[in-house]
């Protein structure tokens, strides 16, 4: 009980620290700038987010796909994609994922009957896939200015080996999970390892992009070049907030992009792109699961009460041998 309380005090502490430290940007903000920005949303970029969005949790399900049979326990996809939609939307809104990611999928798993120590070793293996990915993803997202520290800075070194150490979990992944014998959980392919390494950087690429179109009217992000600019401060900010706990990195990865991923002018306009951005990315796929897990409880209780008054079917009797 200790544990979690402490978690979540430091979680909070860094929130704090996070907001004191983008204090001046939030202290730019009115209500009326921000309500205006909010209306100067076009509804282009609106349904664009909400495409990425749904972009990013394909990626996710893919991601679950392949690590059910790391673990041994391989399941039909479509009942992988609707499991880990519904998983995901309620685990990354409730936060804390090693703990609410379990405790979620061991209901939406229920069909394929896995153990808790089967969905203990699931949510591991993408904690630890979303992570590394995530770390690629940045280190990808700094290629784009390595040529020019190399030709200007006597200790471009540095910086190579800076993206480097970002990028190494790439080799990683395709030397763990080897298999070492008949009775191991099953391996991953080639194939499949270079599928779920594309999936897991989806994630990342599609979930920065629902963000990023919101504030494509900025005139500072309408040059697609700002967009690896914007990615190193998205995939910066959600790693910290992830690491924290906190339901969708919330106040840790809005500090970060106020602090470094926007300029003191369009303030109200990256204030309004986050809050377009947690309603679209966080509440939308939880309200979807919501009606959906509702209309399904709905027809079983309806299903229930009209086939209270159908009679039974009668049974065969069963022929009973006459001796003589």
């Amino acid at each position: 009980m200790a544990i979690p309380v402490v978690r979540v005090t430091l979680a909070l502490l860094a929130v704090a620290v996070a907001l004191w430290l983008v204090r001046g940007q939030l202290e730019q903000i009115s209500l009326a700038a921000l309500l205006a920005a909010l209306r100067a949303t076009p509804l282009s970029a609106i349904a664009l987010s909400a495409l990425f969005t749904v972009s990013s949790f394909a990626c996710l399900a893919i991601v679950e796909w392949q690590g059910l049979k790391v673990v041994g326990k391989p399941q039909a996809p479509w009942r992988v994609a609707i499991a880990s939609f519904a998983s995901n939307a309620v685990s990354i809104v409730i936060g804390f994922g090693m703990v609410s990611g379990a405790a979620v999928r061991l209901r939406t798993y229920a069909f394929a009957r896995l153990t808790a120590a089967d969905i203990a070793r699931l949510v591991v293996l993408l904690q630890i896939v979303t992570a590394a990915s995530g770390v690629v993803a940045l280190g990808i997202s700094l290629l784009r200015g390595l040529p020019h520290a190399l030709a200007r800075s006597a200790d471009g070194w540095l910086f190579l080996a800076r993206d480097v150490a970002l990028l190494a979990p790439v080799i990683l992944w395709f030397v763990l999970f080897r298999k070492r014998g008949p009775r191991r959980h099953l391996s991953l392919t080639l194939v499949d390892r270079s599928i779920a390494l594309a999936a897991g950087l989806g994630d990342w690429l599609f979930s920065g992009a629902a963000l990023f179109v919101l504030s494509w009217f900025v005139p500072s992000s309408r040059d697609l070049g700002q967009f690896s600019a914007f990615m190193t401060v998205f995939c910066l900010g959600s790693l910290v907030g992830g690491l924290s706990g906190i339901p969708g990195g919330l106040g840790l990865l809005d500090a970060v992009m106020l602090g470094l991923g926007t300029k003191s002018l369009h303030v109200h306009e990256t204030a309004a792109a986050l809050i377009l951005y947690r309603a679209i990315y966080f509440l939308g796929p939880l309200l979807v699961t919501s009606i959906v897990w509702a209309v399904l409880r709905g027809a079983r209780l309806l299903t229930r009460l009209t086939g209270a008054d159908v009679p039974e079917p009668p049974r065969k009797r069963s022929r009973r041998r006459v001796s003589h």
